[in-house]
């Protein structure tokens, strides 16, 4: 963790003076039952994580907020948070932009819980290195993002601080639907 942790705080050093993206993408991969979809959108550097676990019908909800004022629900979902961010900003380090990062990450496959945090972190990996999808406007993000996230994105949201971390354009847009 405090490896993972210099070298984020490094990375937004490194950052500040970069150029904030002007569009937003959608990546997507699936390994061993994960499956995980990152919307990057125009921001400060940071990365938002919920996780939902999905067995046999029933759903467990966990997140990191990348926000000192914001707790993580639970140490695990920090574990799993840290993993995250490390190849995403790198990421943005390799591609010289800064960004605002949400990743939501679905298991449904208990026995893939053996491999812990690193399944989470090699599953983004593969996201980052597919081909994304570039989205100039906040109408297609969301319409994109919700044809593409299962459980729907009023799920992921429901009883986190989602909504209001992706943006006013993108919340007056979902919360209108």
């Amino acid at each position: 963790k405090a490896v993972i942790d210099t070298y984020i705080n490094r990375a937004i050093v490194e950052l500040l003076d970069k150029g904030e993206r002007t569009n937003s993408a959608i990546y997507s991969a699936k390994l061993l039952g994960n499956t995980v979809t990152i919307l990057i959108q125009p921001g400060e550097p940071k990365v938002d994580y919920v996780k939902i676990e999905q067995f046999h019908g029933n759903w467990k909800k966990t997140h990191s907020f990348d926000d000192k004022i914001i707790q993580d629900s639970d140490a695990k979902a920090s574990i799993y948070a840290d993993q995250a961010r490390f190849p995403i900003f790198k990421h943005m380090i390799q591609n010289s932009m800064q960004a605002h990062v949400t990743v939501f990450h679905l298991n449904s496959v208990p026995r893939s819980n053996a491999l812990g945090p690193w399944l989470a972190r090699a599953v983004i990996e593969d996201a980052l290195e597919s081909q994304p999808l570039e989205l100039e406007d906040e109408n297609n993000a969301l319409m994109v993002l919700e044809s593409i996230l299962k459980p729907n994105l009023n799920l992921w949201a429901e009883n986190t601080p989602l909504l209001k971390r992706i943006g006013p354009k993108l919340q007056q847009l979902l919360l209108s639907h």
